[in-house]
């Protein structure tokens, strides 16, 4: 199931008209919609198998809760965020699988 399907599905982020969701083999990527909001006042966790997003200004506050349980997230890879012209773009590289050779005795 992909990132947006499983989205989808669960129905629970909190403003899905700020944000967008995409993947490609390498990564998950989310956009969330920061307009006003400086770099520094932005604040992005990942635990218990969620991303929280809290962007606020004196004039906007956003908050995201992003469920991601069963996302298998390459953690080994350093993730990256950048907020350019409104928009906060997330990569989450995927985990790769490898591929095991089992032997039979």
């Amino acid at each position: 199931m992909s990132l947006v399907e499983l989205i989808q599905e669960m129905g629970c982020y909190t403003s899905p008209q700020n944000t967008r969701f995409s993947e490609t083999q390498e990564a998950y990527i989310i956009e969330a919609l920061v307009a006003g909001v400086n770099k520094k006042d932005i604040e992005i966790t990942f635990e218990k198998g969620a991303l929280s997003i809290t962007a606020k200004s004196e004039r906007y506050q956003y908050s995201y809760l992003i469920p991601l349980e069963g996302v298998q997230i390459d953690e080994s890879v350093e993730l990256s965020a950048v907020a350019e012209e409104g928009i906060l773009k997330i990569v989450l590289p995927k985990a790769k699988i490898k591929s095991l050779k089992i032997p039979v005795k």
